[in-house]
């Protein structure tokens, strides 16, 4: 523990030091990982997909928000995309034009998280993302998860059409399949559940995770793995989802240990030496828990 503690405080001070550095280099490698593993799924188009290309672009980001990853990673789905089905494109464009309008306006700030749920999916984690977002975010993550979910559902079912997909150019066919492919997408129930499932995860997280109890963000991370997997079991049930229990046990074991390693990065606290403090004023008395960090 203590060594953790150690490294981290070695961390934070080298990261003061050169944070003017630091932050851009941070962003372009976000940037080129997350266009790296999308290419790993999607790479259909050689031009885009090039490292040189998407070193480009990942430089680009350099000089933007974070939010800016989002939008480049959007766009290389979507040129991808179109290399292969003007059809998904188009459903991948409106779908960025809804995300454009209606969560930038809104909540900026979590644009990122839009990018990082579909790459937890290509790792074959998705039962991280509650875990670690309930932790760090909170209850505002449900929305970005959510819209970060349904993208990854069309990218999923574009890859299961890839192989049977042509390129069409004619206007009233590709308005026909468009309204096809959307139905099937937006009518998929797995999609619903897993939305479900990590909101009821985040939700249960942010709640436990600010308990007066101890070991509480542990506790946090416990409770939310075992209520993804229970939605997740429910949904099997009820609607008939199919699910792969082994990878949903996996995945169950990766979130906790993901959780777990979060908590003793961020939150190590020493919950042995717990003080209770008391004080007043002229007008109120204050009753004060103070938990040291591990140090």
């Amino acid at each position: 523990m203590k060594i953790l503690a150690q490294l981290k405080a070695n961390i934070q001070r080298f990261y003061a030091d050169y944070d003017i550095y630091l932050n851009p280099l941070f962003k372009f490698l976000l940037a080129f990982v997350t266009l790296f593993l999308l290419k790993t799924v999607l790479g259909f188009d050689e031009r885009i997909s090039s490292l040189p290309v998407m070193a480009g672009m990942s430089f680009f980001c350099i000089f933007f928000p974070y939010g800016c990853i989002t939008l480049v990673d959007s766009l290389f789905i979507a040129l991808n995309m179109y290399s292969v089905s003007v059809t998904f494109a188009v459903i991948f464009g409106l779908y960025i034009i809804m995300v454009m309008f209606l969560f930038f306006g809104l909540r900026p700030g979590k644009g990122i998280i839009l990018t990082l749920v579909p790459i937890f999916f290509i790792l074959n984690i998705p039962a991280a993302i509650p875990v670690l977002l309930g932790l760090s975010v909170g209850i505002t993550a449900v929305v970005p998860v959510a819209i970060g979910t349904a993208g990854w559902f069309i990218i999923e079912s574009f890859l299961n059409q890839s192989d049977n997909i042509t390129k069409l150019r004619d206007v009233t066919k590709i308005i026909s399949e468009v309204v096809k492919y959307a139905k099937e997408i937006f009518l998929n129930k797995e999609m619903y559940v897993i939305i479900a499932a990590m909101a009821v995860a985040i939700i249960i997280i942010f709640i436990i995770k600010n308990l007066d109890i101890k070991y509480a963000w542990l506790t946090a991370v416990g409770a939310g793995a075992v209520c993804f997997a229970v939605v997740v079991i429910i949904g099997n049930i009820v609607l008939d989802v199919k699910t792969d229990y082994l990878y949903l046990i996996l995945n169950f074991i990766a979130s906790v240990a993901a959780g777990v390693l979060y908590t003793l990065l961020f939150h190590n606290v020493d919950y042995k030496n717990t003080e209770r403090l008391q004080f007043e004023d002229d007008d109120y008395y204050y009753y004060v828990k103070a938990v040291p960090k591990v140090k």
